[in-house]
């Protein structure tokens, strides 16, 4: 795969905005590269940095709890953000699973008959 991000210098060049043309709306703002030339050092810190950022914007939105099939959507979704941040895909399983138990106790939070897909898997969540 190709991971293309988007790195918009600040005026004074100091600092450059990084995004995604990819997925939901996931900025950071970066030290600029010496000499204002990124290597592949600097990609990779700011992918790494893209992928928090988005784990964090994620983990603040009171409408996803952790348990949620509204978190599990939401991480899935900035999957297409930052592919392969290893971060994002552990918090996408901790949501899976705390959907589960949630259901598997009758917790609030479990949506009967709502399918998810997770990491290309369809999951059921039924509540009796």
């Amino acid at each position: 795969h190709m991971e293309i991000l988007l790195a918009a210098p600040a005026p004074d060049a100091g600092i450059w905005a990084v995004s995604s043309f990819n997925g939901p709306a996931v900025r950071c703002d970066r030290p600029a590269p010496p000499d204002q030339q990124p290597d592949v050092s600097w990609y990779i810190a700011a992918s790494e940095a893209l992928g928090d950022r988005a784990i964090a914007q994620v983990e603040a939105d009171a409408a996803a709890p952790l348990g949620s099939i509204a978190r599990i959507d939401k991480l899935e979704a900035m999957l297409a953000v930052v592919v392969d941040h290893e971060k994002l895909h552990q918090r996408l399983g901790d949501a899976a699973r705390a959907m589960l138990s949630r259901a598997a106790t009758g917790s609030a939070g479990a949506q009967p008959g709502r399918t998810t897909g997770v990491q290309g898997k369809g999951v059921e969540v039924t509540r009796g």
